[in-house]
């Protein structure tokens, strides 16, 4: 771990004695700020993001040429880093692109006998982030897929058996994950549950989706399961994709962020998900201040109203990267009304 650096033992870039590029390229390595650990939102909030004395050495060094050094190569990447240093102190909004590292309890995937203890390792998955342009929120992850992401092996856990002999595995699950946006929440489905997931989202959110589903090929085909990316158009999804067949789950993680998308999220739901007692909609949502905070209740009375019913809902407090940083995310799985009516 490089360790931190405070303000007055920085090179001074003036004076007869200035720092060679080998000096101000491990400095700007040092000044590097790593993506929040949601796991441990205190541990990883540090003073150097919130020093004015390194944020005003950063913006002397890329206001200066630098004629001392040697090359325009090497002018041009201390320029670069220091950019970048500058960036990450700017909020997430003006972050540089970045690859997160997320931790998930992975429970094993084999029968286990009742009454033996069930040892919950984890999967680390990683999450590439582009740099947040226009309105392409499905570019950066938001704090309830990793909420969602650590529920799901709650949700289905693994089965039980008498029979300590058994060796026949269950049948892989089949689902689809609407606004996938990074792919944490269906990614760890296929990393940690062993899952076929195909992950869909808009054309402009789809080739960062693919990239993270190659980052975390391996640890997906270790667990032997399965993940593909799509388009899918909420309003008239293609029912013919194979990838949109025979499915034993939706997935949804954050993905209202207007008054139509709670019908909508209902609609393509109603008309993707297989009306059996085995089939499941798994959807978490923030609970957002103002006019937003009104979507999981819109969105609750919207899959009532296309005959859905609650099995299971919670609560689950975490982090994020903006406001004030916690969140309170509503979750809830659902399935038929018709399938699961009360006597």
């Amino acid at each position: 771990m490089i360790a931190p650096i405070h303000h007055l033992d920085l090179p001074r870039l003036k004076g007869r004695m200035l720092p060679s590029f080998e000096t101000l390229a491990t400095t700007l390595e040092q000044l590097t700020i790593a993506p929040p650990d949601w796991s441990n939102p205190t541990a990883s909030s540090g003073s150097a993001e919130h020093d004015p004395g390194i944020t005003h050495w950063l913006t002397m060094l890329v206001s200066s040429d630098l004629h001392w050094l040697d090359t325009d190569d090497e002018r041009d990447a201390v320029l670069a880093e220091a950019s970048k240093r500058l960036a990450e102190r700017c909020g997430r909004s003006a972050a540089p692109a970045m690859t997160r590292t997320f931790s998930l309890p992975t429970p094993s995937r084999m029968p286990t006998p009742i009454g033996t203890p069930v040892e919950m390792p984890f999967t680390e998955l990683r999450i590439h982030e582009p740099p947040l342009t226009s309105d392409n929120l499905g570019l950066k992850t938001w704090g309830t897929s990793f909420l969602l992401a650590k529920r799901l092996p709650l949700l289905f856990p693994p089965p039980t058996t008498t029979n300590t002999s058994a060796s026949e595995s269950p049948r892989k699950i089949r689902a689809l994950e609407l606004g996938a946006g990074t792919g944490l929440v269906g990614l760890a489905a296929a990393s940690t549950l062993g899952w076929s997931v195909h992950l869909t989202d808009l054309p402009e959110i789809i080739p960062n989706l693919q990239k993270n589903i190659d980052l975390n090929e391996e640890t997906i085909h270790a667990a032997n399961g399965r993940a593909t990316s799509g388009i899918l158009d909420w309003n008239t999804p293609d029912l013919t994709h194979p990838s949109l067949r025979d499915l034993d789950i939706v997935l949804a993680s954050d993905c209202l962020y207007a008054s139509s998308h709670p019908t909508l999220v209902a609609h393509v739901t109603s008309l993707t998900l297989p009306r059996n007692a085995e089939a499941k909609f798994v959807v978490s949502v923030p609970v957002r201040p103002g006019g937003l905070g009104e979507l999981p209740g819109m969105l609750w009375s919207a899959l009532e109203r296309v005959d859905l019913v609650i099995l299971e809902e919670g609560e689950d407090l975490g982090w994020d990267d903006w406001g004030s940083g916690e969140i309170r995310c509503r979750w809830g799985v659902w399935g038929w009304k018709e399938v699961h009516a009360k006597d």
